[in-house]
């Protein structure tokens, strides 16, 4: 709803980042921003930090979970506390998806997950209809 005090909607107020139409190709750098833990460094402990890697895949399996079209592998930099975190295409500034799966990296095949939004078609329907209600 508009604030009480300005009439303004929060995004009119304070800006926002667009919903990506397509799925961007494998390569495309992407940006998480979010509130991980940080074992090495205290002071940024589940303090709001930004990070970015490429996109890996889209579509697969995860921790043998089975086939997931909507799965979307990426190497951005996450742990704890960075799950729901909007991911967005640097290239853009769409959101392509939400951050769902992360940790440290074990080897140089390591990746980190998500849901793509226009691939999950009840994901893409509830963002749709919180859009369409003003």
């Amino acid at each position: 709803l508009p604030n009480e005090h300005t009439g303004l909607l929060p995004g009119q107020a304070q800006g926002y980042y667009p919903i990506a139409k397509e799925v961007p190709p494998i390569g495309t750098m992407l940006s998480i921003t979010g509130y991980g833990s940080d074992r090495g460094e205290y002071e940024r402990h589940f303090a709001q930090q930004n990070n970015f890697g490429p996109l890996k895949t889209v579509g697969g399996s995860i921790w043998n979970g089975g086939h997931r079209p909507a799965l979307l592998e990426h190497r951005v930099d996450t742990m704890g506390g960075n799950s729901g975190s909007s991911i967005i295409n640097l290239e853009t500034g769409e959101i392509i998806g939400v951050h769902s799966h992360g940790g440290c990296y074990t080897s140089d095949d390591s990746k980190n997950a998500g849901t793509v939004l226009q691939l999950h078609p009840e994901f893409k329907a509830a963002v749709e209809s919180c859009l369409a209600s003003e």
